[in-house]
């Protein structure tokens, strides 16, 4: 049997083991060589959660002053002037004495919040019409309440209790025979599974989710899980079934006039065709995305919009363009309180340092955003900068420190499923052994790399 050495001068001509490995990492891939793909470039999916509306008779309000107040809060909605909407809300809020007209102004100030990115304040507002619902028995409020909270903990990071929150909805759902909440809670779940990692879950709650949603005519909610269920077949490699769910959702969107879901969907095309290798048509989208995010003015949207042109913009070489944007979308992402998008942008940054030969402000990203991923419960997001500190420290001839970083990565990938993380994590301990002399037990990582990968 040939040594690691003499296999990988056959199968590459005459190069070291390193190179050789490197080689192997993208055979085993099923892509050419491409220096961007050893970065932890994360991109963020604009993953579709779904405010639950609950309004319980507020149209038809019989008191003009309630009606008109209501009409003219709506209507700021409907334009995007959500600042003026919440004013509008607020004053019939304190005017309203139905019970359960209170729990439904409630959530409605607090969807608006959401519009407007301010998650903290609406969360104030679902947690009372949480008390008022339980108060009075409200089952409809509550699970509407409980189903935005969960997207509220969603976006801050804080996957366990969004979770908890999104369950209790599902429970009261079934229970009182609620298909719309039912389908828009099942979407939300699967958002949080996708990003735990546990795909198979995920897809499974989207599948259910679109079902209902074409049962009961909910063109909304329909694109909404089209949307993110092409994520998930982008995340494993079926990009031309991405791309035809997420041609779905945006022809919906547009047909009922949903520029948001519009918007979100322009930015997802750009990411599958940025995994597809068309990166003037990725940006193309991206940037049609970031204008109209801009246009409603959805700072989170446009925060993520700008994450992901940053990362087409390293992989097109253009270092300097790449950290402009990723440094905007930090920015806004701590603006607007997004935990998850923040660890995404600091990995960004920490990659361009890395690049650039900046070893010490690399490791320093890198530790933050492991930290905050660490912090919501981010599995994937944690294997990712351990994956990246690994690799900075093999690179800088630390060999057992990277191999530790490795080693944990791949354990989280192994865990939530992720083989082929996995086995990039596999290929990164053999280039550590490799490093230190060890051939046999590089040869033997690959070839289980290899069996992962086909498996």
């Amino acid at each position: 049997m040939m040594d690691v050495l003499t296999i990988l001068y056959v199968a590459a001509g005459a190069v070291t083991i390193l190179g050789g490995i490197v080689w192997l990492v993208n055979r085993l891939r099923g892509r050419p060589p491409s220096v961007a793909a050893e970065k932890m470039l994360s991109q963020i999916d604009t993953k579709l959660g779904r405010i639950i509306e609950y309004l319980d008779g507020l149209p038809t309000a019989t008191n003009k002053k309630e009606r008109d107040l209501f009409n003219k809060g709506m209507e700021c909605v409907r334009v995007g002037d959500y600042a003026e909407a919440v004013k509008h809300l607020k004053q019939l809020l304190g005017i309203e004495a139905s019970p359960t007209g209170k729990v439904a102004l409630n959530i409605l100030i607090g969807n608006t919040l959401v519009r407007k990115t301010e998650p903290e304040e609406a969360k104030k507002y679902y947690e009372e019409a949480v008390k008022l619902s339980e108060r009075i028995n409200d089952l409809h409020g509550l699970s509407a309440a409980y189903g935005n909270l969960g997207i509220i903990f969603q976006r801050e990071g804080d996957l366990n209790k969004a979770l908890k929150y999104l369950e209790k909805a599902l429970d009261i759902d079934e229970k009182i025979s609620n298909r719309v909440g039912k389908a828009a809670t099942l979407n939300n779940l699967g958002i949080v599974y996708a990003i735990l990692g546990e795909t198979t879950k995920a897809m499974q709650f989207y599948e259910q989710a679109i079902k209902i949603s074409d049962e009961i005519g909910d063109k909304v909610g329909k694109a909404s899980s089209l949307g993110n269920a092409a994520l998930l077949f982008r995340h494993i490699g079926e990009f031309d079934k991405a791309l035809e769910f997420h041609m779905e959702s945006l022809t919906i969107s547009r047909l009922i006039g949903n520029r948001l879901g519009e918007a979100q969907q322009l930015g997802n095309l750009g990411l599958v065709y940025r995994h597809k290798g068309d990166l003037d048509k990725a940006l193309e989208y991206h940037e049609q995305s970031l204008a109209l995010e801009k246009e409603l003015g959805n700072k989170l949207g446009e925060a993520n919009t700008l994450h992901n042109i940053s990362t087409v913009y390293l992989e097109k070489g253009d270092k300097t363009k790449a950290k402009e944007y990723y440094e905007q979308a930090l920015a806004l992402h701590r603006e607007v309180g997004d935990k998850l998008g923040e660890g995404n942008d600091l990995g960004g940054l920490g990659s361009i340092y890395s690049e650039d030969g900046d070893i010490q402000r690399a490791i320093e990203f890198f530790q933050n955003a492991l930290t905050i991923h660490k912090a919501i419960g981010y599995k994937e997001g944690v294997a990712s900068s351990l994956g990246s500190l690994g690799n900075i420290y093999g690179t800088g001839g630390d060999i057992d420190k990277a191999k530790m970083y490795h080693r944990q990565a791949r354990q989280i990938y192994k865990e939530v499923g992720n083989k082929v993380k996995e086995s990039g994590q596999l290929i990164n301990l053999a280039k550590d052994y490799a490093r230190e002399g060890n051939n046999t037990e590089a040869m033997r990582l690959l070839q289980e790399a290899q069996r992962l990968s086909k498996s």
